[in-house]
């Protein structure tokens, strides 16, 4: 659904129109999740302990900017990342398994 909004309704009008192919995102691996979680806390001087950082990626199901926004969301909430955090108070709508091609 978001890759046809990006594709009809911002690359599809205007100055924008046929300089663009849409490519979508593919969710990065566990791994690479957690990496990227603990140097995005590093970046932005966010507290994350170092064994929650696979639980953030595992939450937003990979996607590297619902990481990175959650980090950064931390920092600006001043509030400590942790595994207990309910998805309705802290953890975006959109990080839960399976919203990002996992299940």
């Amino acid at each position: 659904m978001h890759e046809k909004y990006v594709e009809n309704e911002i690359l599809g009008h205007g100055s924008l129109f046929g300089r663009f192919q849409s490519e979508p995102v593919k969710p990065m691996t566990d791994y690479w999740g957690a990496e990227l979680a603990l140097r995005s806390a590093r970046y932005y001087k966010a507290d994350l302990p170092e064994d929650i950082a696979p639980v953030v990626s595992a939450r937003c199901g990979g996607n590297p900017f619902y990481i990175t926004a959650v980090v950064r969301q931390s920092v600006k909430r001043n509030k400590r990342l942790t595994a207990r955090m309910k998805p309705t108070r802290f953890w975006p709508s959109i990080c839960h398994p399976g919203s990002f091609g996992r299940s």
